[in-house]
């Protein structure tokens, strides 16, 4: 879901690529893959191979967990959509601080 999200807002942005970034590599391969999913989230992969067609290039690629610190403590402390532009969230500053120094 959070992945149909992001490129949904990305196509509202009009950026002209993406690059969705995921510790799962059984997503990575559901998300490259031509083929239909039939899983319970099929319908949301569907939505998202679909709506990326829209950006000149769109990557997926593989982060390992412990690299993704950031983004799991933000889906920790944030319900529905939210976007920081030049601010960062308090509660975030440590993690970033410690991961990229």
């Amino acid at each position: 879901m959070v992945a149909v999200r992001f490129v949904n807002f990305a196509q509202d942005l009009s950026l002209p690529l993406i690059i969705i970034e995921v510790d799962s590599k059984i997503n990575i391969k559901t998300l490259c893959s031509k083929d239909e999913s039939f899983s319970s989230n099929g319908h949301l992969i569907a939505e998202a191979k679909l709506s990326t067609v829209s950006f000149y290039s769109f990557c997926v690629s593989h982060i390992h967990r412990q690299s993704n610190s950031v983004a799991r403590n933000l889906a920790r402390h944030v319900s529905g959509l939210m976007v920081w532009i030049e601010d960062v969230p308090p509660h975030i500053n440590s993690i970033l601080l410690a991961v990229f120094g």
